[in-house]
């Protein structure tokens, strides 16, 4: 009996650390994801005032469009669950 609940003990502190890596695997992608995307749109900004249009244009549209899709296949993602 003593095996079987040490067993157990074993087997949900295994979950509890597969879950923590993986929650913390998910806030350290979504950190660094805010902070290119910011970055992005700053240099996009610096580019505008700098009369480089196009490029800012180019570099700023494609920043928020892919936050845009992210987040609309995040929320996709989150219904079918």
């Amino acid at each position: 009996m003593r095996m079987a609940e040490e067993e157990g003990q074993h087997s949900r502190s295994v979950q509890k650390r597969a879950l923590t890596g993986a929650i913390t695997t998910q806030v350290i992608g979504q950190v660094f994801g805010l902070l290119l995307a910011a970055g992005c749109l700053y240099a996009s900004y610096k580019l505008a005032l700098a009369d480089h249009d196009w490029v800012a244009g180019i570099l700023g549209g494609t920043t928020l469009t892919t936050v845009v899709l992210a987040f609309l296949r995040w929320k996709k993602d989150s219904d079918e669950v």
